[in-house]
């Protein structure tokens, strides 16, 4: 197992073997591209920092969400939601490379709206805790 914890690297490969986006295409980790403008972007922080006195693996991402127009942002959004929370119950006990998730804990129910981004595009953001085992 990797002494750093799950990345965002290795995040953006898993949903790709799950038909959410290719890597380099339109799934990216670490930045966000000024193109294309249907795309997904994961980072490697997505919330609080760790506690200190709970000696657990738990890391945080932060997905942004684009699309030029507001419905291809909202079903990607979607997309990752329904992967992520399929009948809107948090997705437990699974696989990500070598890490066993325990439970991915959304830090907001839903994707959130962004507004427009300077070109035009419609954005959403969406944070989540990963309990890992």
């Amino acid at each position: 197992m990797s002494a750093y914890g799950l990345t965002a690297k290795q995040l953006a490969e898993h949903l790709q073997t799950q038909e959410l986006g290719t890597t380099g295409e339109d799934l990216f980790y670490s930045f966000l591209p000024d193109s294309p403008d249907n795309c997904i972007s994961i980072f490697d922080t997505g919330g609080w920092p760790k506690d200190p006195d709970l000696p657990r693996k738990d890391v945080t991402f932060q997905f942004r969400i684009r699309g030029e127009y507001y419905d291809e942002a909202q079903s990607k959004a979607e997309s990752l939601y329904n992967y992520f929370c399929p009948k809107g119950i948090p997705k437990k006990l699974f696989y990500i490379g070598e890490f066993y998730i325990q439970l991915v804990q959304p830090m907001q129910p839903v994707p959130y709206y962004m507004g427009r981004d300077e070109n035009g595009r419609d954005e959403f953001t969406w944070n989540m805790t990963f309990i890992i085992r």
